[in-house]
């Protein structure tokens, strides 16, 4: 993994008891991501390798995606989410994933890149549970 470092970090990565700023309520678990552009110029052309670990039986489900549209304007911030909604900063989540289809607590880890940087890695534990609604 080489590259320029990057200048965007990942402020936030939630797997469970997820926050709708903008409704002001509770959201449904999913994966989310906050990333805050440290730099002065409005970055695109992102990618994302993620993967959750089964805690009790080891199984690992990863996936790697583009993220086609994204964008973290400069010196602000842009949240990646991961679910079944369809606007701006929403990709679709796998429906087979264990995420969703198996109740053990999980390892989450998380490595997102920009196109000419290093990659930024992150990792989160899951309790266990699957994605529940809203809490």
């Amino acid at each position: 993994m080489t590259g320029t470092a990057a200048p965007f970090v990942l402020t936030e990565v939630l797997v469970e008891n997820n926050y709708d700023p903008v409704a002001k309520i509770a959201a449904a678990d999913h994966l989310e991501i906050l990333v805050t552009n440290i730099g002065a110029t409005a970055l695109t052309g992102f990618s994302i390798y993620y993967s959750f670990t089964d805690v009790d039986t080891g199984t690992v489900d990863a996936t790697f995606r583009t993220l086609d549209g994204f964008e973290v304007p400069a010196s602000g911030e842009a949240r990646i989410h991961f679910d079944d909604a369809t606007v701006a900063g929403h990709f679709r989540a796998n429906p087979n994933s264990t995420y969703i289809t198996t109740p053990s607590a999980k390892t989450v880890s998380v490595t997102v890149a920009a196109a000419g940087f290093a990659p930024v890695m992150a990792e989160i534990a899951k309790d266990a549970g699957g994605a529940e609604a809203a809490d």
